[in-house]
């Protein structure tokens, strides 16, 4: 007998890639996979599949857990958190506080509460009864925790993509543990978390194996020696004044400070007020310095302290001064003053009578004057912008009210996303999609033009689109996109030379036949992937522009027959993603950076997908300014 035996579909198994292992009460062995959650039975050596239609909360099972009281708990992607009690499936979701359905972690404490970690959800616990999140908020340094595990003291230790960290079950704090602490993980791998005999945690990481004790972790009870260094006054170093008085003028002031701490120097806080100016302290800042502008004439006490890495606050340092006032501000100046304008005024007062109704009159007259051109001006451009606004809104409904939307394209292909970014509020862009005799159609457009323009073209192209499809009884999405050339050609045909929509529309028009294994594809301009077990290949569009169709014209528009078996990846698109500017040099991104970029997320579940396009094109884009509209939807088959 072979010392090594294989299981996978052909023996029953659910899915061949198998992401957690785990034992039940009864001996028989749990394996979430991809296709859902399989058991062993030991005694029959048989496997009992179980997927959303035996009550699973999703079929793509990232984590099995055994608790001790033999339930087994099952973490999906995408799906809802289950338990099962040995006879049926219990679901936990929004209703029962867990608003969060990508479980990638799950252990339990010593008092018998069960921990998951969520992706993007930060940190749960259950205590049986309730659900109770953690995350950035409550001091957790992660959204996502990796892998998650208990010690003797029942603290919890989360793995994450910073490093590591602890859930103090004594003070309910969380405590991270990175670079300065001394780990040099960078990053730690799902479920890879455990505790030896001596209680030493061992992580594994994408730089290795780290093994942390515990026991030589202690607490830093020496609070940091806060020192003001220096005031600058209007960002200029000073020495301190030996009055410590400072001049009206030099009222623009810059505090340094520093605290004083061996042990992790650079996890230093502080906190400072200005009594006299600020109402209370300002909150823990790594920042040295406290800048305050415009400091009226008074007295100031200036205070300061810092706390080290664990929070140890040290006694404030003081630093008392005072702003002098001006010698307008002082009383000597206001006799003076006082005297003076009596004066002035009985002189000026003999003046003023004499000129005041001339001056009047004039300054009544050219403030008529301004106010009429005032008011014409505001008129005019009020009318223009209210022209402009109303033209906007009015285009974006009736784009709104004619194009599907995103549920549309989902409720015909569940595994799929709508990448939709639009330059302005209305979009030249649109995607489109129906069925029909069991076939599955969908198609990305890019209508010449974007805003307004372009919005208003999108309309049409989706009006022909409709008509083409329900006239061309064979289906074929090439001879569909023949009727739409000729009726697009014939709807612009009108157009004055001088406006003539010069490029037309473009189109990727797909066709899924999922029961015959097959698809057939149809593009003007636009081509369509597929993406394979990590492999992309194109099908390219013919170069004929819709709206381009002259009579007596004999081209034809190329279908093309795929091919296509289950996981495989369609993606449909428009320019927009490949064309836009950025990076360092302010160059397109291209077309073959596109590519890699959908061969490395193929293997995602779509929503990741969608993310992670978003993030890498406003990574990509940066400061600079959307130049087209964007779409892409992708098909998982």
């Amino acid at each position: 007998s072979s010392k090594f035996v294989s299981y996978n579909t052909s023996n029953g198994l659910a899915n061949d890639i198998v992401y957690s292992v785990a034992e039940d009460k009864d001996g028989n062995i749990w394996l979430g996979t991809k296709g859902g959650a399989s058991k062993f039975q030991t005694s029959t050596k048989q496997f009992r599949n179980y997927t959303v239609a035996d009550g699973l909360g999703g079929n793509h099972v990232y984590r099995v857990f055994k608790d001790s009281r033999g339930d087994m708990w099952i973490g999906a992607l995408g799906g809802s958190l289950c338990k099962f009690d040995g006879f049926s499936f219990k679901k936990y979701d929004e209703s029962a506080g867990i608003t969060h359905k990508f479980i990638l972690s799950i252990s339990e404490d010593k008092k018998g509460n069960i921990w998951f970690g969520c992706y993007g959800g930060g940190l749960y616990k259950f205590d049986g009864k309730t659900f109770t999140n953690y995350s950035l908020k409550q001091g957790l340094n992660t959204e996502s925790p990796y892998s998650i595990i208990a010690d003797n003291q029942n603290n919890i230790w989360i793995g994450h993509n910073r490093g590591i960290e602890k859930f103090s079950d004594k003070t309910q704090k969380f405590y991270t543990y990175g670079r300065s602490e001394g780990f040099q993980g960078v990053e730690c791998n799902p479920n890879a978390i455990a505790i030896d005999r001596n209680g030493c945690i061992w992580v594994g990481t994408i730089m290795g194996a780290v093994k942390f004790n515990p026991a030589e972790d202690k607490p830093n009870n020496v609070a940091p020696i806060t020192q003001v260094l220096g005031i600058k006054v209007h960002l200029h170093d000073t020495i301190f004044p030996a009055e410590r008085e400072f001049a009206y003028n030099d009222n623009n002031l810059t505090f340094k400070f520093v605290g004083i701490s061996l042990a992790n120097p650079e996890k230093i806080k502080y906190e400072y007020t200005l009594e006299g100016f600020d109402k209370g302290w300002i909150p823990g800042t790594k920042m040295n310095e406290a800048v305050y502008t415009n400091v009226a004439p008074g007295k100031y006490i200036f205070k300061v302290r810092s706390c080290n890495n664990d929070e140890v606050w040290s006694t404030p340092t003081v630093y008392e001064f005072t702003v002098k006032p001006p010698f307008w501000q002082t009383a000597i100046f206001y006799v003076i003053v006082g005297i003076f304008v009596v004066f002035a005024i009985f002189v000026y007062d003999k003046v003023r009578n004499k000129n005041l109704k001339k001056a009047k009159q004039v300054l009544e007259k050219e403030v008529e004057k301004r106010t009429i051109e005032l008011a014409i001006k505001n008129e005019e451009l009020a009318e223009k912008n209210k022209d402009i606004t109303d033209s906007i809104r009015y285009a974006k409904r009736l784009q709104d009210a004619s194009l599907p939307n995103t549920e549309a394209v989902r409720k015909l292909f569940p595994e799929s996303f709508v990448f939709f970014k639009p330059k302005d509020i209305v979009s030249g862009d649109f995607y489109w999609c129906e069925k029909r005799n069991g076939i599955t159609y969908c198609a990305v457009i890019d209508c010449t033009g974007h805003g307004v323009p372009g919005a208003f073209l999108s309309i049409i192209a989706n009006n022909l689109l409709n008509e083409a499809f329900a006239n061309e009884s064979s289906g074929e999405p090439a001879k569909i996109l023949d009727r739409v050339n000729q009726l697009a050609s014939k709807a612009l045909s009108g157009t004055i030379d001088e406006y003539k929509i010069r490029d037309g529309m473009d189109i990727a028009l797909l066709a899924v036949d999922e029961k015959a294994g097959k698809a057939q594809f149809s593009g003007a301009y636009n081509a369509l992937y597929v993406v394979r077990n990590s492999n992309l290949k194109e099908y390219k569009a013919n170069s004929i522009s819709i709206g381009s169709y002259e009579p007596g014209n004999t081209d034809k528009y190329t279908n093309n027959e795929i091919a296509i078996s289950k996981g495989d990846q369609i993606y449909l698109f428009t320019d927009g993603y490949a064309d836009q500017f950025g990076g360092e040099k302010g160059k397109k991104f291209k077309y073959r950076s596109f590519q890699n970029l959908l061969v490395s997320n193929n293997t995602m579940d779509p929503a990741q997908q969608k993310r992670s396009l978003d993030i890498a094109f406003n990574e990509w884009r940066g400061d600079l300014e959307q130049v087209d509209d964007v779409c892409v939807i992708g098909i998982r088959v």
